[in-house]
């Protein structure tokens, strides 16, 4: 189960609702620490960008299978 703070559990809320800005806020929020795991494991910025980029539209495809609507 994925750990969320009231922020966070609110903008996917909203995401599923259909505010994307609030998936864009999300982003904004985890893409830094997101791309240093993938850093670390890749050891490219270019992969590891592209990795992170392609995690977060994954995510946001499957934002109604998070559990709680």
């Amino acid at each position: 189960m994925v750990e969320m703070d009231g922020s966070d559990r609110q903008l996917v809320l909203s995401a599923i609702g259909g505010d994307l800005s609030a998936f864009d806020d999300l982003v904004r929020v985890h893409w830094l620490g997101a791309c240093r795991v993938a850093m670390s494991l890749l050891r490219d910025v270019d992969e590891a960008e592209d990795l992170v980029q392609d995690a977060f539209l994954r995510a946001f495809a499957r934002l109604h299978a998070f559990g709680f609507t």
